[in-house]
């Protein structure tokens, strides 16, 4: 059902980004679009704290260094949209990104909502936005993330090239898959008659698409090589390359358990965590 309230995305990249600018101190990245679409809007006028800063380019981009550290306010003016105001903050360690959305003037405003100057306020809160538990996990500042910024900037690319190419992922070709690897291999608990070292196991990392987990690793760790290989025949991991980037919204990869947010640690977490949060549907 469509409200009639914008949404607004501000992420604090904690990565090197490439943003049509270098990505240092004060770097900045707005982008706007149409409410409930993916549609641009160019030649939006932009103002930080009162003071005029630039007008979108023809992808809806407006891109700034060297902007003022600290919380200012930012205010949008386009003809036909409803004026837009908000707050956020400028850090002096990463690149700040505004995802914006514009609501048409002649748009309808959802029932039981009261319209304040530009801003409509509902009775009951809306829920939340699809990207509420990625910004939630981007703010730990653990982990690899990449963004919806980055991603268009790879048109046509799958979400192994993405990864590979945002990321320190590692691929491997699996039962003429292409799976995610491990940083680390597992102990299998036997020996090589060759050597008479310890032989290592498959480690895949898990895989989960908005929140719902699609596969990881067997539970039962005590499993030798050959039984090991024997469960991933029968339940082997996904093929990432069916995934195609303009399906995306955002990634998050965690190599290692430590590093997951804690409600992905359980399972099959010490060989990697993949989120794959998909691009909603408009």
């Amino acid at each position: 059902m469509k409200t009639g309230y914008p949404r607004i995305f501000i992420c604090a990249l904690l990565l090197p980004v490439a943003i049509g600018a270098q990505a240092g101190p004060g770097a900045l990245v707005i982008r706007v679009h149409e409410f409930d679409s993916v549609k641009p809007i160019a030649g939006v006028v932009i103002a930080l704290d009162g003071a005029p800063l630039g007008a979108t380019d023809s992808a809806g981009y407006l891109r700034r260094t060297g902007v003022a550290l600290g919380r200012h306010s930012f205010a949008l003016q386009h003809t036909g949209h409803r004026s837009l105001t908000l707050p956020a903050t400028i850090r002096a360690d990463s690149a700040t990104v505004l995802d914006l959305e514009m609501i048409a003037a002649s748009a309808g405003v959802a029932a039981g909502a009261t319209t304040l100057g530009a801003v409509s306020v509902l009775a009951t809160a809306p829920p939340p936005p699809p990207l509420t538990e990625f910004e939630r996990h981007f703010a730990r500042g653990i982990g690899q993330f990449v963004t919806r910024v980055q991603i268009d900037q790879l048109p046509g690319r799958t979400l192994v090239e993405i990864l590979r190419t945002k990321t320190s992922a590692r691929f491997a070709p699996t039962y003429g898959r292409m799976v995610l690897g491990s940083i680390r291999q597992q102990p299998s608990g036997s020996l090589s008659k060759a050597t008479g070292a310890d032989t290592m196991r498959p480690c895949f990392a898990q895989v989960y698409r908005d929140g719902v987990r699609l596969w990881s690793m067997p539970p039962n760790l005590s499993l030798d090589r050959g039984g090991l290989m024997s469960s991933l025949e029968q339940n082997p991991p996904p093929d990432l390359r069916e995934i195609a980037g303009q399906e995306l919204e955002a990634l998050e990869y965690y190599p290692d358990a430590s590093s997951a947010p804690p409600e992905f640690r359980s399972g099959g977490a010490e060989c990697g965590t993949l989120l794959i949060w998909s691009r909603k549907v408009r």
